[in-house]
């Protein structure tokens, strides 16, 4: 097994078999076609947001840039620690869409402890509007280390 990323391997045969069926005929486009909407249902139901926009993008680092471009502003600065996934495996792109700064905390063992993150948020904020301001921290429950 290779757990490099989520789109280094082949589709699985019922994926496959899914998409020529949703390939057989024609559909409306640009997200109005039915099965556009039934994950729309679906994924309103799951998260008890009946008024949930919902997009689907084609990768994690897609998914990952685009969230966090939705909730900073330019000039924000999202805290993340040194070895988070967005600062070590995204290729800028939480950056390039955001157009916030990533502000790297220090940690043992990929955590973030109050003193890193108390540290770089003095970092920050200090300089008014011509300073990084504090945006939102990023958090995860797993690290790139394992």
């Amino acid at each position: 097994m290779r757990f490099a990323s989520d789109n280094t391997s082949g589709a699985a045969p019922e994926i496959m078999a899914a998409i020529l069926k949703a390939n057989d005929g024609y559909e409306r486009s640009y997200g109005a076609d039915a099965a556009m909407e039934r994950v729309t249902d679906l994924v309103r139901d799951l998260f008890e947001a009946p008024q949930a926009e919902v997009r689907l993008v084609a990768t994690g680092t897609a998914a990952n840039a685009l969230a966090i471009a939705t909730h900073v502003q330019p000039w924000d600065g999202v805290f993340c620690h040194r070895h988070a996934h967005i600062a070590e495996d995204e290729c800028n792109a939480p950056e390039f869409y955001s157009g916030a700064k990533l502000v790297l905390v220090s940690g043992e063992h990929g955590k973030i402890t109050p003193d890193g993150l108390g540290q770089a948020l003095a970092t920050t904020g200090e300089s008014g509007v011509h300073g990084v301001q504090r945006g939102m921290l990023s958090l995860t429950n797993v690290t790139e280390a394992g």
